[in-house]
């Protein structure tokens, strides 16, 4: 079962980022994720639905709540992520897997920036 804090703190994340009601998003703990994450999301554009996957073992800190920021803004950037897969399967088969690849690592250090600035300017409640 989902922690309520990590819930209310994703709800904080989705309306901070503009996130709409057309998206379901659940979260779901789990023993282990691949690649020795803490968390990860998978999106399905089509539906407007996403599930976020947090290790069981997390616990309420900054590092934890940076981490359920940084999924929820891989969904608001869902649109763009969807555009660029659309495009890269027009491109001959060699360049495409560059392409995304590329991409994909534009995208999570331009993620994990934003995420960086709104951590430091968003102070916790004391």
């Amino acid at each position: 079962m989902t922690p309520e804090w990590i819930t209310e703190y994703a709800q904080d994340c989705r309306q901070l980022l503009g996130i709409g009601d057309e998206w379901q998003i659940t979260i779901r703990m789990v023993k282990e994720l691949p690649d020795k994450r803490a968390g990860q999301v998978d999106i399905n554009f089509n539906y407007f639905y996403a599930d976020i996957s947090l290790l069981d073992t997390i616990q309420d800190t900054e590092e934890t709540r940076q981490l359920i920021l940084h999924e929820i803004m891989h969904i608001a950037l869902a649109e763009y992520e969807q555009l660029a897969t659309r495009f890269f399967n027009h491109l001959p088969r060699k360049m495409r897997g560059l392409a995304m690849k590329l991409t994909e690592d534009i995208q999570e250090k331009t993620i994990q920036r934003i995420t960086w600035g709104i951590m430091r300017t968003i102070k916790p409640p004391t």
